[in-house]
């Protein structure tokens, strides 16, 4: 080799240990500083990998707020159009009871809705049965609205017994009821009516007058209360003669009955 070619590679070799002492130099001032500025208050500051710090506070920053949102989420802000509700002086571990909502109510089977709605009905245009005599001179029911009158039951069958109005009568309708018992009381016992009267019912008359009355009194409870049945008692009991033809009149009368008897 020639003296050129040795002299040339000694100074390449002393170029780059220089240059090797020059990086480290840089590379320990370098992670001085990086010590320097990353500890606070003695404590060395988490790095998350592949990220930057501006970015983990970020992150950190919006799980915090989604947490306290799904936190609070059951606590509602109170509504505008509430309505305010007292929760003064009530005792510690007790619920207190809010009023119900207005424009609401508590569900009902149909056979309540229907049979308030069929009663009020009743109130308002109340509807009876009189005998009124038809083209041939027979009597036959006809239903008959009245403006007033309405109310409980026993009021209204003794509209029925009490008879037509003066303006009805002028109208061909016709009283079955001459003589005017009185009635005791008025029950329901599942779909039958029972009514009970006192002595005057059935007394002194004839067999069609007493199976006039009676088919009058079973079709204006079957309209008002939709009665499959009625049973009729005289002073509390049951008496199956009755009417001076002594008439048999079975504990329970129904449609079967009045049909084998017209």
């Amino acid at each position: 080799m020639s003296r050129k070619g040795t002299r040339k590679a000694s100074a390449d070799s002393h170029n780059l240990v220089t240059i090797l002492f020059v990086l480290g130099v840089l590379g320990w001032g370098f992670f001085a500083i990086d010590r320097l500025t990353d500890s606070e208050g003695g404590r060395r500051r988490e790095r998350v990998q592949g990220r930057a710090a501006g970015q983990e506070a970020g992150w950190k920053k919006s799980a915090r707020d989604w947490l306290t949102k799904k936190l609070g989420s059951g606590k509602s802000e109170p509504s505008s159009d509430a309505e305010p509700t007292s929760v003064h002086n009530i005792p510690q571990g007790e619920i207190p009871l809010l009023p119900e909502p207005g424009g609401l109510r508590r569900d009902r089977n149909e056979d309540e809705e229907t049979a308030e709605a069929a009663q009020d009905e009743t109130r308002l245009t109340p509807e009876f049965f009189f005998y009124r005599l038809n083209d041939k001179g027979l009597p036959e029911l006809t239903r008959v609205k009245r403006q007033s009158g309405g109310g409980n039951l026993k009021a209204m069958l003794s509209q029925v017994i009490k008879g037509p109005t003066s303006s009805e009568t002028d109208k061909d309708f016709i009283d079955s009821f001459i003589r005017k018992p009185r009635i005791l009381s008025v029950g329901q016992s599942g779909k039958c009516t029972l009514v009970d009267f006192d002595a005057n019912f059935g007394a002194g008359v004839s067999y069609q007058t007493l199976r006039f009355q009676i088919e009058q009194i079973y079709r204006n409870v079957q309209h008002w209360q939709g009665s499959k049945c009625l049973e009729l008692r005289v002073r509390g009991k049951y008496n199956p003669h009755l009417g001076s033809d002594g008439l048999f009149v079975p504990k329970r009368i129904d449609e079967r009955w009045l049909r084998e008897n017209s």
